[in-house]
C-alpha cells in the first residue's frame, strides 16, 4: 500500500526466521540501521530522510531508531508506544522474560520495564477508557520520575513527525495509554515537528491495512475490538497516514 504511493518501501522481519533471533529478545537495533542504509543507497531511492513504520513492540523499534538517526526520520505507530518493555517468549510473543527486547553496541536499550512498573500503573488507571488527556499525569503519580526517564524513548531527539495510532481495547497490551505517555513527552519538551496520537474506542490491537477483511483477523476476546470497528479504524487511518509521510517525506519533492 505504502509503495502504490510512491515510496520506497522494505519490509523488515526481525525475528522468528532463518538467521534471525528466535523471539522478541536482544535484537540489535544495528539491524534496523543496516536496513536504512541499504534501502537509501539504492540508485532509485531519492535522498531526504526515511520513514519508519512499526508496529505493536515494532513501534519501540521504529522510535528508537528514528530517534538515533541523524537526519530527517517520520514515524508511524500503530498499536504500539514509547516504554521500552522486556522481551518476551514464544511467537506470538506473550510472555515477558528477564532479557532486554533491544540492544545498541551490544547493550540493553534504556532500563526495559518490567511488568510491575509503568504498565501495572497504565492497566490499573486505564481500564479501556476512551479519556486518555488525563493519563500520562496519572501515571507520573504513581510511578517514580527515575523510572519512567529510564523506560521511555527519547522521542524527542526524532527530527520529525510522529504519529501514533491506537485501539482503546486493545487487549493484547495497553497501547492507547501507552502511546498518549509518549505524546506527552513530546508535548512537555515542546516538540517542534507534527505528532499527534489517534486512539479508536472501540478497536482492538490489529488493525492497519486499509480496506482489508477484518472477519477473519483473530479473536476480539485475545486481541479487542470488532470486526467492524477495527476495519474503520484502519480506513480512516489511512489519509491520516499518508498526510504525516507526505509532510516528512515529501516536502520537497
Amino acid at each position: 500500500m505504502l509503495a502504490t504511493q510512491g515510496y520506497a518501501t522494505l519490509a523488515l522481519q526481525y525475528f522468528d526466521a532463518p538467521g534471525l533471533p528466535e523471539s522478541l529478545k536482544e535484537i540489535p537495533l544495528e539491524y534496523f540501521d543496516n536496513a536504512i542504509r541499504w534501502l537509501t543507497n539504492r540508485p532509485a531511492v531519492r535522498d531526504g530522510g526515511i520513514g519508519v513504520l512499526g508496529i505493536s513492540r515494532g513501534v519501540e523499534a521504529a522510535l528508537l531508531t528514528a530517534a538515533n538517526y541523524d537526519g530527517p526520520a517520520t514515524v508511524i505507530g500503530y498499536s504500539g508506544g514509547g516504554v521500552v518493555g522486556h522481551g518476551v517468549a514464544g511467537v506470538p510473543p506473550r510472555a515477558f522474560i528477564g532479557r532486554p527486547a533491544w540492544t545498541r553496541n551490544g547493550k540493553p536499550v534504556a532500563g526495559s520495564d518490567p511488568v510491575g512498573t509503568v504498565f501495572d500503573a497504565v492497566e490499573a488507571i486505564h481500564q479501556h477508557r476512551c479519556e486518555l488527556e488525563s493519563l500520562p499525569d496519572s501515571i507520573r503519580s504513581r510511578v517514580p520520575d527515575e523510572t519512567l526517564q529510564r523506560v521511555l524513548v527519547p522521542v524527542e531527539d526524532i527530527d520529525g513527525p510522529v504519529l501514533l495510532l491506537a485501539g482503546v481495547d486493545d487487549r493484547e497490551w495497553p497501547s492507547a495509554p501507552v502511546s498518549a505517555l509518549t505524546i506527552s513527552r513530546l508535548r512537555r519538551r515542546d516538540y517542534s515537528h507534527p505528532y499527534g496520537l489517534r486512539a479508536y474506542c472501540n478497536a482492538g490491537h490489529v488493525f492497519g491495512m486499509p480496506y482489508a477483511d477484518y472477519t477473519g483477523s483473530p479473536s476480539n476476546d485475545e486481541r479487542g475490538g470488532t470486526s467492524r470497528a477495527n476495519a474503520r479504524a484502519a480506513a480512516n487511518s489511512w489519509p491520516l497516514v499518508l498526510d504525516y509521510l507526505d509532510r516528512g517525506l515529501k516536502q520537497e519533492a
